[in-house]
């Protein structure tokens, strides 16, 4: 998983300030960045430059790190630099896991270098596909990447995961016409419902770690229908099913038990739009 620094405002909100302070540096504006430096920064970095950071360093930092943190929460602290509001509440998302097919063939057939490189190309690309679609990613484990939709109505946000995993599937054969070496392919995940939706925070003994996060038995059942999908499909819960409407031609598969869920749930292989 990512690690992330939990307190870092977006890159506009620093140059906003800079501005201020290069104005008058004994101004309010000035007073108040540097009383919550801190909080904005990474514990550790806070610590290491405390009293030695200028403007243009702090900018840096913070643009550096904004690159870790998912853009809802860069929000949260823009909203409230004093207080961010990192509770997990209980919102309706889209929740769409996408995995590599055949990873540890593929780790035992290259190089952890060239691997790497590969599913960064990959990866890279599917991360537009999300951004264009309104989703954001907030785990990225090896093989596989969890992206959350939930700036929208239920029904958008929906279409939005689902226009999203669509893209992938077709960036993913486009850039294997490219790797005929190596070419991979992905299945996924996609189901729609409440969860809780915030920050996790593990405090331990000699640190904290902040993970932005959705919660869940409809994430629960996304990560499951990702495992259940074979290479180049797409699985689908009912409740996005449901949503989706007309919109989409989807190939009901039966109803499956899966783990650490008590009633069997009907899936849905996504076709394409209707």
């Amino acid at each position: 998983m990512n690690q992330r620094c939990n307190m870092i405002p977006t890159t506009p909100d620093v140059d906003e300030a800079c501005r201020r302070m290069s104005e008058a540096e004994n101004s309010e504006a000035f007073l108040k960045l540097e009383k919550h430096r801190e909080s904005w920064l990474c514990p550790w970095t806070a610590s290491g430059l405390r009293g030695n950071i200028g403007i243009n360093e702090l900018r840096q930092i913070c643009e550096y790190f904004a690159k870790f943190v998912p853009e809802t929460v860069q929000h949260l602290v823009a909203a409230n630099p004093e207080a961010p509001d990192f509770s997990m509440r209980e919102q309706d998302v889209s929740v769409l896991f996408i995995d590599i097919s055949g990873y540890s063939s593929l780790s035992e057939k290259m190089s952890p270098d060239a691997l790497n490189t590969l599913v960064e190309w990959y990866f890279s690309t599917f991360l537009d596909c999300l951004y264009e679609s309104g989703g954001e990613i907030n785990e990225i484990a090896g093989d596989g990447l969890m992206a959350i939709f939930q700036r929208a109505l239920p029904h958008q946000h929906a279409v939005n995961a689902t226009t999203a995993a669509l893209a992938i599937l077709a960036t993913t054969e486009a850039l294997n016409k490219k790797n005929r070496e190596h070419p991979l392919a992905v299945h996924m995940g996609l189901n729609s419902g409440a969860a809780l939706v915030g920050l996790t925070r593990l405090k331990g003994q000699y640190g904290t770690r902040w993970t932005f996060t959705a919660r869940g038995t409809m994430t629960n059942l996304a990560a499951r229908l990702a495992d259940a999908a074979k290479p180049g499909r797409i699985l689908v819960g009912p409740e996005t099913v449901q949503r989706l409407g007309k919109q989409y031609l989807f190939q009901r598969l039966g109803c499956e038990h899966f783990k650490n869920i008590a009633k069997p749930i009907a899936i849905y292989r996504l076709l394409g739009p209707s």
